[in-house]
């Protein structure tokens, strides 16, 4: 009888750690199920933030791109809502290089440009539109071929689109005691296209040009 009791307690105490050891497993396995899905909900997390961060950063720069377009047109001359030039003989430039002029009464061919800025350089001047090759702006804002370029007539004249008023070129004012401020230069609003007295000539009381030399010689006179 003792021993039954005995083999009893014995299968008994063995049951109790056997399922003691299994209770202690599953609770850590529950454990570690647990943290898995927690940081599976985090990474979503912080991936929503992410793609939200990346869906206005996307909206941002549309609107950036969508105002640099607007702000590129509204710093044009002579064109329309879309972008294009209005005049004849004329072509849209982002970037309108300074030289060469495109404008009469200045051969091109004479001249040797600097390389210009390009496209999104900060030095580039706002977006305009300039004559097309070979062809030139005369006096009144037209592109034309350089034949047809307006042409002074009277002698010792020179067309010149920007003429300096100072200093005047004429026999009555000797330029030698005149101090001049720096002229406008190609391309000024203050620019006023014209005719003007070749250099070392100077108007006289009669509006010709005529050589420095001639001038001194009515005053002596």
């Amino acid at each position: 009888m003792l021993k039954l009791v005995l083999f009893a307690a014995l299968v008994a105490n063995v049951i109790f750690t056997v399922s003691a050891t299994e209770t202690k497993k599953f609770s850590s396995s529950s454990a570690s199920v647990s943290s898995s899905s927690s940081s599976s909900s985090s990474r979503s997390s912080s991936s929503s933030g992410s793609s939200t961060s990346t869906s206005s950063s996307s909206s941002q720069s549309s609107s950036l791109s969508s105002a640099s377009s607007n702000s590129t047109y509204s710093n044009c001359n002579n064109t329309n809502k879309e972008g294009k030039c209005t005049k004849p003989n004329e072509v849209y430039e982002i970037c309108p290089p300074k030289c060469p002029f495109r404008t009469c009464g200045i051969d091109d061919r004479l001249i040797d440009c600097m390389p210009p800025p390009q496209v999104g350089n900060p030095e580039c001047p706002p977006p305009a539109c300039r004559c097309k090759p070979g062809f030139f702006r005369d006096d009144k804002g037209n592109c034309v071929e350089w034949e047809n370029c307006p042409v002074c007539t009277n002698p010792n004249e020179e067309y010149d689109p920007c003429p300096a008023p100072c200093p005047p070129r004429r026999c009555d004012v000797d330029d030698r005691l005149i101090r001049c401020k720096a002229p406008p230069q190609v391309g000024d609003p203050d620019c006023k296209p014209g005719c003007r007295c070749a250099d070392n000539f100077a108007r006289n009381d009669k509006g010709i040009c005529v050589p420095r030399d001639e001038c001194r010689k009515l005053k002596l006179s």
